[in-house]
């Protein structure tokens, strides 16, 4: 017969193939409550990795941060709880806590440098290379003080070696694009950005790529290529959890090119996520696209238009008012 911790590790494996969102999150919350009970402790850690995972990709980002101060509690107990592969997950999600922080204006400053800091320490305590380490110092900084300021930052990330907890490679070229073109450094930027548009690579591309290279497509003159990664982009994104900044970006290339009631349309689909994104700085990107093009249609003679908000429901989206 199957014990109750065998059957728990395979469900906890059968999660996995749940679609993200808050069904999956809430299944993998009961397998932690669960786990706690059997005090099965690397049991208990196993679970809450799953949850860190189901919280990050389903649009739920905030409800991650005390889940990773209980496994660093465990951790700092007894290292020895964490098998390998544990281990290694442990130290790639400092990466989603120490960089996601930011999107949560209510986290003072010195809390996320201090939580850098941290993420160091750890990583030369587990003889791991620095390079993951540069990469969050620069994104953090380019979110508080801005991509010019952040330059050096990202030299030396570039400068370090790649190690086996560094992004894949199709999501860092990606955030190289996304600070390139913040500088337009816009050839730069699409000779990074075409092979991830042709190919893609992984669960987040090309869709966050494509959207990092809208701006440089259009600012050097490549509109039809901008307006057919603008579909496919949408495509993708339809539905997918925590995917609320990158739809702003869509919003705001329809405001930038005069498609004002095609980004009518993007925006109503969310309107919803200003009140209800996965993050606040997530609801102010789409905010501050949903402005623009809302002063564009002004100036266009139609500010009287309706703007419809939809509601989340059971069989997906509902006109609200």
């Amino acid at each position: 017969m199957v014990d109750e911790n065998e059957r728990l590790r395979a469900e906890l494996r059968e999660s996995d193939r749940l679609p993200f969102g808050v069904a999956r999150s809430a299944a993998v919350e009961d397998l932690v409550a669960r786990a706690d009970d059997l005090n099965d402790v690397p049991l208990s850690i196993a679970a809450r990795l799953h949850l860190m995972t189901a919280y990050s990709y389903g649009g739920e980002p905030l409800r991650r941060f005390p889940v990773f101060d209980w496994l660093l509690a465990r951790y700092a107990e007894d290292p020895e709880l964490f098998d390998d592969d544990n281990r290694y997950r442990l130290l790639w999600m400092f990466k989603w806590v120490t960089v996601g922080v930011v999107e949560h204006p209510a986290v003072p400053l010195d809390r996320i440098m201090s939580g850098l800091d941290d993420m160091e320490r750890h990583y030369v305590d587990a003889g791991q290379g620095l390079a993951p380490v540069l990469s969050s110092r620069f994104q953090v900084l380019a979110r508080v003080q801005g991509h010019a300021a952040a330059d050096e930052a990202y030299r030396r990330w570039q400068d370090a070696s790649r190690t086996p907890l560094s992004d894949c490679r199709t999501c860092e070229p990606a955030l190289q694009v996304w600070h390139l073109a913040a500088l337009d450094r816009d050839t730069e930027a699409l000779t990074l950005a075409f092979p991830i548009l042709e190919h893609g690579g992984c669960a987040d591309q090309p869709q966050k790529m494509i959207g990092h290279a809208l701006d440089p497509l259009l600012r050097l003159g490549m509109s039809d290529r901008a307006a057919t990664e603008h579909l496919r982009g949408v495509r993708l994104l339809r539905e997918r959890p925590g995917s609320t900044a990158t739809w702003a970006q869509h919003v705001q290339l329809c405001a930038r090119t005069g498609r004002l009631h095609r980004g009518l349309d993007l925006l109503e689909h969310r309107l919803h996520e200003v009140d209800d994104a996965p993050a606040p700085e997530d609801a102010m990107w789409l905010a501050a696209a949903g402005a623009r093009l809302l002063r564009g249609l002004e100036e266009l003679g139609e500010g009287d238009l309706p703007v419809h908000e939809y509601a989340i429901a059971d069989d997906g989206l509902v006109p609200h008012r």
